[in-house]
């Protein structure tokens, strides 16, 4: 999302935003996988490290899970949906 911000940034009217955006969700997933590794290295035995990073999985997943069971909810509507084009294949033909 940060380079698609950063690339075409005509097509967002707050690419500013759309890049806080990205780099929140990238830094938050970074620093869930720095606390998961701290965590799975005080586990004595290798089915006590597989539950755990299958139980942080889940604790990551609980968001987007969330979202996605919720239909009316008006921030869906507002990001609206991006139209994937084929820019380099268009360029060639």
């Amino acid at each position: 999302m940060m380079k698609y911000a950063l690339v075409n940034p005509e097509e967002f009217t707050h690419p500013i935003g759309a890049f806080c955006l990205g780099w929140f969700a990238f830094s938050s997933i970074l620093v869930g996988e720095i606390i998961n590794l701290i965590n799975v290295q005080t586990k004595k035995d290798v089915a006590a490290a597989i539950t755990g990073f299958l139980g942080f999985k889940v604790i990551i997943d609980l968001p987007t899970s969330y979202m996605n069971s919720l239909d009316d909810l008006p921030v869906k509507g507002a990001v609206g949906k991006i139209e994937k084009k084929n820019r380099r294949k268009d360029q060639f033909r």
